[in-house]
């Protein structure tokens, strides 16, 4: 028997493992949001580095750093040999900011679009949007942006996609 709120249970419970998951995954969000405006990915791109010599490039201090860089590699996206970290396959390639499939200013893009998430009791309980993208002035501003961030995160599918169809259609 378990004891919740004090009553008896006698069932067995069993964790809110989706929830959690659920949760964590706004975490990763914020990570990867952090890791963009701080250009860690951009200071590793040279190859491996000690967090001390990634800290200095980034103007951090050297302790948080490195906490980071161990969460950054708990997430794949940077590798750990010894005290040296260096990017992973992915991150190198949709993360560095001089790369053509970059996904940093699409990741900037999701964290407008999240902000708006967080107000949506409010807007549940007023009936109005949290943004307005379907008014002229609020559009011209949000889907440029969002058009020209999409493209990195796209041309992986789409490659993927034309080489399915040009199978096919030989």
């Amino acid at each position: 028997m378990n004891t919740v709120k004090d009553e008896t249970v006698d069932e067995v419970i069993s964790p809110p493992a989706k929830i959690t998951g659920i949760l964590r995954g706004l975490w990763s969000v914020g990570i990867i949001s952090a890791a963009v405006k701080l250009n860690i990915f951009d200071s590793m791109a040279d190859g491996p580095e000690t967090s001390k010599a990634i800290a200095s490039k980034i103007s951090c201090q050297p302790e948080s750093c490195q906490v980071f860089l161990n969460t950054l590699v708990g997430l794949d996206l940077v590798d750990k040999n010894g005290d040296l970290y260096s990017l992973a396959e992915e991150a190198m390639t949709y993360l560095v900011s001089d790369q053509p499939l970059y996904v940093g200013d699409y990741v900037a893009v999701y964290m407008d679009i999240h902000s708006h998430w967080l107000n949506l009791p409010d807007a549940i309980r007023s009936g109005e949007p949290t943004s307005r993208v379907n008014e002229k002035r609020e559009a011209q501003e949000f889907f440029p942006k969002l058009a020209a961030s999409l493209f990195g995160m796209n041309y992986a599918y789409a490659d993927f996609v034309a080489e399915f169809l040009s199978d096919r259609l030989k």
